[in-house]
């Protein structure tokens, strides 16, 4: 059974050789861009932001040449997991671990806060550290789709 992918076209901007051999695409605007809520940070107008760097396997397309991308539907989850749910996370137990450790202490509810606070910077903190760490296409382990 295949698992869920999402398929992406795009226009090759920039050729890495490597090793590894890695390709710069330039997303194209999709039909749903328009009224994504996701919008303000993806910025579809801006390229620079709808570009991934793409591991290539095999012949390296040519520079200005339309491609298609796939990424597994697992790595999507993951990255947003790491995005949203791992510093949500980290603010639920901040807020409950500081909430019980002040017990009676005046500005409980502050204190609280501000655990929350350092709670959901956490993971961010580590998301940061691991995106320094590793390079760009890893992350959502993009490839380039072959032609059918």
């Amino acid at each position: 059974m295949d698992a869920e992918r999402q398929v992406e076209e795009g226009v090759v901007a920039e050729l890495d050789p490597g090793p590894p051999a890695r390709a710069r695409v330039v997303l194209a605007t999709g039909p749903g861009c328009e009224e994504c809520g996701a919008r303000i940070f993806c910025q579809p107008e801006d390229a620079q932001r709808r570009s991934l760097w793409v591991r290539v396997e095999g012949r390296a397309p040519a520079m200005g040449s339309q491609v298609r991308v796939v990424v597994e539907g697992s790595r999507l989850l993951a990255a947003g997991l790491w995005a949203y749910g791992a510093p949500l996370a980290g603010f639920l137990a901040g807020l409950g671990l500081v909430w019980i450790l002040a017990g009676a202490l005046p500005g409980r509810e502050a204190l609280a806060f501000l655990g929350g606070v350092a709670g959901a910077a956490l993971p961010l903190a580590l998301l940061a550290r691991d995106s320094r760490r590793r390079p760009a296409e890893e992350w959502l382990r993009a490839r380039l789709l072959a032609d059918d």
